[in-house]
């Protein structure tokens, strides 16, 4: 299954076994402490940027969150990752923007749209002749953030070759996995994989920073619309999140906010871990069995997995076992604050019983990404929540406890499939404190 994401070439979901060590080791080096800083700054300013746009232009409603939350991460992502920042564009702007597909960011956004049909057909022949506009248009995206992406590859190891640093991005360090000294003897640097030395070809830089883009672009933005719609439905929360953002940042102006505050931003991080624990992204994980004859126990039986099967764990299945969780199916973003009675206000992260909570996988095939999207949510929520609230926008003839409940039900109404998405964000306004 994972073998469709080898769009652009192999990466560390489409490789063999014994190859992923060599991918996992130069995917995972990227994220750092100093990566994640960067990505703390970086939410910072895209959700000022959003905060500006929803009490000026979307003064009415928040009509487009979805987008709103697409566009914030995208942005994060892109400035994190190859150092391509970009001011927040807001939805109602969007209709009267023509999308270029020279833009890094535009051709990123275009081939996330249409990935399934990337996935099933290679890109160079939705470019043909014969081909409708709409359709070869999106093999152009495809072709130019390929264009794009080695550009910055060329670029970022023309710098590293001559002892400069290189921007410091993820790309950078993609590019550092490269053995530069096959690539010097040869000429080629698609040699690195053949002489087995540990490196990354270019075709693999291009396939992992692919699927970097794949996993944390949609999978970020999608959590934070069902955050968003959810606290809409609990203002109780809001005044919860807001009790401690105060407290933590006190009167300081966002811009002066340090990295070193996200780790006492816990009920941030608690909302964000709530809604994936019931809201999650990605429904299953696709796993397949090693060598060995796997032994599996449901309930009285034992059954035997040979190798090679395929098996899906239902991931919300897990996450909603009440023999793990109390009132599992209650969005209950307290509880995943432990207060130990020996120290009095102390507040710490709950740590769920492992298998329990599969949200970016689990074990050594964990998802690199992890930090990355905690810091960019609990980023973004404080600096949301710390001076407004939201509220889910009335209907004729609606109380403010059915419009809660409408709100509750848009986020309970996700698609349910592989990538579980929300349906209908409606309409979200937006207060002042």
């Amino acid at each position: 299954m994972f073998k469709m994401l080898a769009v652009f070439g192999p990466s560390v979901f489409t490789v063999e076994r014994q190859d992923w060590p060599r991918h996992r080791k130069a995917v995972g080096a990227p994220f750092n402490e100093a990566i994640m800083k960067f990505v703390w700054d970086e939410s910072l300013r895209q959700t000022q940027q959003l905060v500006n746009y929803w009490t000026t232009e979307s003064a009415a409603g928040i009509q487009g969150m979805q987008q709103d939350m697409r566009t914030i991460s995208l942005n994060v992502l892109a400035a994190t990752a190859f150092r391509e920042s970009y001011d927040f564009r807001g939805s109602t702007n969007l209709p009267g923007h023509k999308a270029s597909i020279e833009s890094y960011r535009d051709a990123l956004s275009v081939v996330h749209k249409y990935s399934l049909e990337l996935m099933l057909i290679p890109y160079r022949f939705l470019t043909g002749p014969m081909m409708p506009r709409s359709i070869a248009n999106i093999g152009r995206a495809a072709e130019s953030l390929k264009a794009s992406m080695m550009k910055m590859v060329e670029a970022e190891s023309a710098a590293l070759s001559q002892g400069e640093p290189g921007s410091g991005g993820l790309i950078t360090h993609l590019v550092r996995a490269l053995d530069r000294k096959t690539a010097q003897r040869t000429g080629s640097r698609d040699d690195v994989k053949k002489a087995g030395k540990g490196g990354l070809s270019d075709d693999e830089i291009l396939g992992n920073i692919f699927v970097i883009n794949f996993a944390g672009y949609e999978t970020t933005a999608i959590t934070l619309t069902f955050t968003m719609m959810l606290l809409a439905a609990h203002p109780e929360v809001q005044e919860w999140l807001f009790e401690e953002i105060i407290t933590v940042t006190g009167s300081k102006p966002v811009e002066s906010w340090d990295y070193a505050l996200f780790p006492m931003l816990k009920r941030c991080q608690a909302v964000f871990l709530e809604t994936l624990r019931l809201y999650g992204p990605i429904t299953a994980l696709p796993k397949i069995s090693t060598e060995k004859v796997h032994a599996l126990r449901v309930g009285d039986q034992v059954l035997a997995l040979p190798p090679g099967t395929e098996t899906y764990p239902m991931v919300l299945g897990v996450q909603v076992d009440p023999r793990y969780w109390d009132e599992p199916y209650v969005w209950k973003p307290s509880r995943w604050i432990v207060r130990p009675e020996a120290e009095s206000g102390a507040e710490y992260l709950f740590v769920p019983r492992k298998g329990t909570f599969l949200p970016w996988s689990d074990g050594p095939q964990g998802c690199a990404g992890k930090k990355f999207s905690q810091v960019e949510a609990a980023a973004a929520l404080a600096c949301l929540f710390r001076a407004h609230r939201i509220r889910p926008k009335k209907e004729a003839g609606e109380t403010e406890d059915q419009a809660r409940k409408r709100a509750q039900g848009c986020a309970d109404d996700g698609t349910g499939v592989l990538r579980n998405e929300i349906l209908s964000s409606g309409e979200i306004e937006r207060d002042l404190s």
